[in-house]
């Protein structure tokens, strides 16, 4: 554990960016670019000639013209610019009053606010408005220039650049650190997996010790790791530290309630301890689990042989013999219990298998001829 956390750390300093170096976004820069100098609209010099020289031509037109064809000539408007100010344009009161002399001599004559709109820099047309009395002359005008957009209005709309880099750092501090390459991220799982295979390497090699330390850590990484907790409570059992190999048992019976390896491995210790009738509880509850191995039958007959109860330990050798026939320990076992029960011929059979068999020991070879020749002696008597 303590290799990859040295791993991560130097790859975590070999990754740490520069100092004083700007992160980027996805690899992607943000330039930030200055506004262009503010330069005037090319079309604000010829716009202002024009519109001079029409204000001359209708002033002077208006001059010619008598004060009763004034009077007759109807009033017109004239739309005030975009940018013009509404409060500055004032509307006539009606279109039957007559206009006087001295106030077209003023529009004609006077170039003032054309010159104001000449230094404006938002409007291009004069604030004064004409008053248009013929429709020739309206006909013959220039059309109303529309006002080019300004550059420096762009500009202005333009977001600051200075808020570029909050967004920016935003992101960056939003994102999500890459993945480390190179690096395989394992699961509690797959460490507790790795350990075991160790454990069972280190065990092969009769490293014991080390063994059950890896065990131990399989275990603690994962708890369901049912393998390394009933390999190492074997291991512990085989070492005499039954006390612990118990506790790591009904704590794994607790987790998976009816496994047939942990019921089995604690019914032998609670034989060893003398409580046999816990320990036929105990397999009891995983017999389900069990299915139909020969080691956990036999073992379950065995002990309820030895509480008088032949007839359900016979059901669990022929069970037991179903997955080896010619397991010699296991053919005694149930001819002992066939005997008890009172069927001589089979028990003879039993019997008689396990010494063609072979391989019984001394003792159990003796005894086995014993069983036989007593049972053929009581038959010959009976009939």
């Amino acid at each position: 554990m303590s290799l990859i956390n040295n791993m991560l750390k130097d790859l975590d300093q070999r990754q740490a960016p520069a100092p004083g170096a700007v992160p980027s976004l996805s690899g992607t820069s943000v330039q930030v670019t200055t506004p262009p100098p503010k330069r005037r609209s090319p079309v604000l010099i010829p716009t202002l000639l024009v519109v001079l020289v029409a204000a001359a031509y209708l002033g002077w037109n208006q001059f010619r013209k008598s004060p009763v064809q004034l009077a007759a000539a109807p009033v017109a408007t004239v739309a005030a610019a975009p940018n013009a100010n509404p409060a500055s344009t004032m509307a006539p009161t009606a279109a039957s009053t007559p206009m006087p002399k001295p106030a077209v001599r003023v529009i004609a004559t006077t170039p003032a606010p054309v010159r104001a709109a000449a230094n404006s820099k938002t409007s291009m047309i004069p604030e004064t408005k004409p008053v248009a009395s013929n429709k020739e002359v309206l006909a013959k005008a220039e059309p109303p220039v529309t006002a080019q957009p300004n550059p420096a209005a762009r500009v202005a709309e333009a977001p600051a650049p200075a808020a570029v880099k909050p967004a920016a750092e935003k992101q960056v501090s939003n994102a999500s650190p890459a993945p480390l390459s190179g690096i395989k991220v394992t699961s509690p799982q797959q460490r507790s997996d790795n350990l075991y295979r160790q454990a069972i390497a280190l065990l092969q090699q009769s490293r014991t010790a080390d063994a059950q330390q890896a065990l131990r850590q399989a275990v603690a990484e994962y708890e369901g790791n049912q393998s390394a907790r009933q390999l190492l409570a074997a291991s512990l059992i085989d070492a005499g530290r039954h006390s612990e190999a118990t506790a790591l048992l009904q704590q794994g019976l607790l987790l998976t309630p009816g496994h047939s390896g942990f019921s089995m491995l604690l019914a032998r210790l609670q034989v060893a301890d003398g409580n046999t009738t816990q320990a036929l509880s105990t397999l009891e509850g995983g017999l389900a689990d069990a299915g139909d191995s020969g080691e956990y039958h036999a073992f379950f007959a065995t002990l309820l042989q030895g509480q008088g109860k032949h007839a359900e330990a016979i059901t669990h050798y022929i069970t037991a013999l179903r997955s080896n026939p010619s397991a010699p320990s296991w053919l005694i076992g149930a001819g002992i219990s066939l005997a008890a029960d009172n069927k001589l011929n089979d028990a003879v059979e039993a019997f008689q298998r396990a010494l063609d068999v072979g391989g019984l020991s001394p003792e159990l070879t003796r005894f086995a001829d014993a069983q036989v020749q007593q049972i053929r002696q009581s038959q010959g008597r009976a009939q």
